[in-house]
C-alpha cells in the first residue's frame, strides 16, 4: 500500500469513525429528550475535541479506548450526552484548521444534537511536545548544560502563540454559539523521556533531547534531567492557558501533578489507563463544580 493509499484510507476511517459517533449521539439526543420533556434541567450535553488524551486507542499495548472521554461516563450521572471528535495525533492547527474546524462548528450549531451545555478541548500536546519538540529547545552546551535554560525562547514563544491563538479561536466559536456554555481545558502532566512509544509510533521526546545533548541515555538520572526539561515546557504551557481563563466561562482542569512516577503511564506521552481513569475524575469533578447536581454519579460523588 502506498503512502498516499494509506492516507487515504486512513481519512476514510476516522470520517466514517466520527459519521458513527455523531449519529450515535443524535440518536441518544433524541431518546433522552423525549424522556425528559417539561422535567428540571437533567444530565449534561456535551461535545468534546482534541487530541489523543480524548482518543487514545490503546490499552496497554491491544486495541481498546482507554482515554479521558472513553472513562468520563462511568463518573457522570446516567444519560449523560458526549459527543467526542477528539482523534489521536491531531495538533490545534489541525484541530481547528479549516476542515476540522467546520466539522466541529457544524455538529456544534447542528439542532439534531441539541444544545450543548459544555465544550471540552484537549490540545497543544501534539504542537509542543511532540516531534518536533527539538525545534523549542536549545543545545545544551549553548545553554550552559542548565535545564533551567533549555527553552529556546524564540521559537517556543512562536509556537505558543499559535497554541494560543488556536484556544482563542475555539473561544470565538463558543462566543459566537452561546457564551454562557463554559469550555474546559487542561493542562497535560509532567511526563517522563523513558524511550517508550505507542504501538509502532515514538518515542517523541527521548530522541529530541538526545539530538540537542540534554540525555545520553537512559539511565534513571538521565531520564530525571529529561524530565526536568520537560516539566519546564509544560510549565509554560499551564502559564499560557492560565492566562486564557480571564475569559468568561473558561475553566482549567489542572491535571498537571496528577501522575506521580512512570509506572502510571503507557508511554512517554500518555498515561495508561488507571491514568487517564484519574484525569477522568478530575474533568468530572470540574464538571460538577460548574453544574451541580447534574454531573457526577452518586457513586463517584461518594
Amino acid at each position: 500500500m502506498t503512502d498516499t493509499t494509506a492516507y487515504k484510507a486512513l481519512r476514510s476511517q476516522v470520517s466514517s469513525d466520527l459519521n458513527q459517533r455523531i449519529a450515535a449521539h443524535r440518536a441518544s439526543v433524541g431518546r433522552h429528550v423525549m424522556e425528559v420533556a417539561g422535567a428540571a434541567p437533567g444530565p449534561l450535553n456535551i461535545i468534546a475535541t482534541g487530541d489523543s488524551w480524548f482518543n487514545y486507542p490503546l490499552n496497554n499495548g491491544l486495541p481498546g479506548d482507554t482515554d479521558i472521554i472513553a472513562q468520563l461516563p462511568s463518573l457522570l450521572r446516567a444519560n449523560t450526552q458526549i459527543l467526542n471528535l477528539a482523534h489521536y495525533g491531531d495538533a490545534t492547527t489541525a484541530i481547528l484548521g479549516t476542515s476540522k474546524r467546520a466539522i466541529f462548528v457544524e455538529q456544534l450549531n447542528d439542532a439534531a444534537n441539541g444544545h450543548f451545555d459544555a465544550i471540552l478541548f484537549s490540545g497543544g500536546g501534539n504542537d509542543l511536545i511532540g516531534d518536533a519538540f527539538r525545534f523549542w529547545l536549545r543545545d545544551a552546551l549553548s545553554a550552559d548544560d542548565d535545564p533551567t535554560t533549555a527553552m529556546n525562547d524564540s521559537t517556543f514563544n512562536d509556537i505558543i502563540a499559535i497554541v494560543s491563538s488556536a484556544y482563542q479561536d475555539l473561544i470565538a466559536i463558543r462566543d459566537a454559539y452561546d457564551m454562557n456554555v463554559p469550555i474546559f481545558v487542561h493542562d497535560y502532566d509532567f511526563a517522563y523521556p523513558d524511550g517508550r512509544g505507542a504501538y509502532c509510533i515514538g518515542p517523541w521526546l527521548y530522541p529530541s533531547l538526545v539530538s540537542r545533548g540534554w540525555m545520553n541515555g537512559l539511565a534513571a538520572a538521565q531520564v530525571a534531567r529529561g524530565a526536568a526539561v520537560v516539566q519546564a515546557f509544560m510549565l509554560a504551557f499551564k502559564a499560557m492557558l492560565t492566562e486564557l481563563t480571564a475569559r468568561p466561562k473558561v475553566i482549567l482542569v489542572a491535571t498537571q501533578g496528577t501522575l506521580q512516577n512512570e509506572q502510571e503511564w503507557a508511554n512517554e506521552l500518555h498515561p495508561n489507563p488507571a491514568g487517564f481513569g484519574k484525569m477522568a475524575a478530575k474533568f468530572a469533578a470540574a464538571l460538577e463544580a460548574e453544574f451541580p447536581g447534574r454531573a457526577m454519579a452518586a457513586a463517584a460523588l461518594a
